[in-house]
């Protein structure tokens, strides 16, 4: 079940907004017009996700889950949280690594 809690609500307000803000410094610093479309795409679906939010906050169910809060009735995550992890930990183990970058930094001027 899910339920209007104030962390989760908070947490994704913060993640959506930072992502708007990612992808609008994407649009910014483009180098290559080619990656314009997948900048405009992901900023596209960072403010539609950004509206959707303020419209779930926004609506009567919300509300009513807010004044109305069910102790108990929500189902436990452990299993989830537990598959989480293990797909995060394999996921970084199979990637493939790459070689790094190769540069050279002067710190003295002209």
């Amino acid at each position: 079940m899910i339920r209007a809690r104030t962390v989760r609500l908070v947490v994704a307000w913060i993640v959506l907004v930072l992502s708007f803000f990612v992808e609008l410094v994407g649009i910014v610093d483009l180098d290559d017009l080619g990656q314009a479309t997948l900048h405009v795409l992901g900023l596209t679906t960072s403010v539609l996700a950004l509206v959707a939010l303020a419209r779930f906050h926004g609506s009567q169910w919300f509300a009513w889950q807010r004044a109305n809060p069910s102790a108990g009735a929500g189902i436990p995550i452990g299993k989830l949280l537990t598959i989480a992890v293990l797909v995060g930990v394999l996921g970084g183990l199979v990637a493939p690594a790459d070689d790094g970058l190769d540069g050279r930094v002067d710190v003295v001027g002209p």
